[in-house]
């Protein structure tokens, strides 16, 4: 896959039980569906908000993933300055350089443990625990 940002190659990397795409160029981080919920723990990959509230507007950045789809960046979790980008194709997300900290900082915030204890349990049924 190419880099969005870049253009350069994506290399695979495995991390916190999640494969994911980074850019050694640009050190941009690709997540594929459901593997930002996965990897932060979080009960999906993007919180649930009106979209008026996520300011949506085309990136001019293409999906590694789908190649003819393009981008669109929006606000994370308002209030939060955290601005992503995201196909609405596939529905991955390309966050760069910094970004990924920014989220793992946001991402106490965004729910509380009750919510990411009861996704866990969810995950553990679906696998037969």
């Amino acid at each position: 896959m190419k880099c969005p940002h870049c253009s350069g190659s994506l290399s695979e990397i495995d991390n916190e039980g999640v494969s994911l795409d980074f850019c050694r160029a640009c050190k941009g981080i690709w997540f594929d569906s459901g593997e930002v919920g996965q990897y932060f723990e979080l009960s999906r990959d993007l919180p649930e908000l009106g979209e008026e509230n996520r300011e949506e507007r085309p990136s001019g950045l293409s999906c590694p993933r789908c190649s003819d789809s393009e981008l669109t960046q929006m606000r994370y979790s308002p209030p939060y300055a955290l601005i992503v980008d995201q196909c609405s194709g596939c529905g991955g997300m390309w966050f760069d350089k910094g970004e990924v900290q920014t989220l793992h900082e946001l991402s106490a915030l965004l729910e509380d443990p009750r919510s990411r204890f009861a996704g866990v349990a969810e995950k553990l049924k679906s696998r037969g625990y």
